[in-house]
């Protein structure tokens, strides 16, 4: 990413970089809203309607092979929904944005769930509290709502790791 911030410098563009780079969640247009619902909707429908396969295919590659799933496609489609989503989100909120609430509400929830139900759920949870609690902080601390969601994510995230490393040595004992 940087590599590409250097080299578009030395380029005459009308590129806004800051915006690419951060975007602006509280400035968004309605046609933004518009393409981003149309997108959530799209990517809810494809996870409903390949659900079973999807997981089958992320737990157990092999045995989903087996069972007749084609492992390749739904990679392709897991690969091809993810575009979609980054693409949707990318003028709204800004690559770094996009990054983070793609890594950390997994990773948040991993430690603490134990089944995929759980894991989901949480990842859910953690994505709409970092999201809704980082807009309400940018608004009362007055700092820039996608470094608040940014840091409210990896608070999160520290507080999971903290939670299950208390979990572990209770079970040690």
């Amino acid at each position: 990413m940087a590599g590409g911030v250097v080299a578009l410098g030395f380029v005459k563009t009308n590129v806004d970089l800051f915006g690419l780079m951060f975007g602006n969640i509280l400035t968004v247009d309605p046609a933004d809203l518009l393409l981003l619902a149309g997108a959530a909707a799209g990517i809810l429908v494809a996870l409903a309607f390949f659900f079973r396969p999807l997981l089958l295919a992320s737990v157990d590659e092999e045995g989903a092979r087996v069972a007749g799933v084609a492992t390749g496609a739904m990679r392709l489609l897991v690969l091809t929904l993810i575009a979609v989503a980054v693409v949707a989100a990318l003028k709204v909120v800004g690559i770094l944005l996009v990054s983070a609430l793609l890594v950390l509400p997994g990773a948040t929830a991993r430690p603490l769930a134990s089944r995929w139900p759980g894991f989901l759920g949480g990842s859910i949870a953690v994505a709409l509290v970092s999201v809704v609690g980082g807009l309400l902080l940018s608004v009362a601390l007055d700092i820039a709502s996608g470094a608040a969601i940014i840091l409210l994510g990896t608070c999160l995230f520290v507080a999971a790791l903290a939670v299950a490393r208390i979990r572990a040595g209770r079970s040690t004992r």
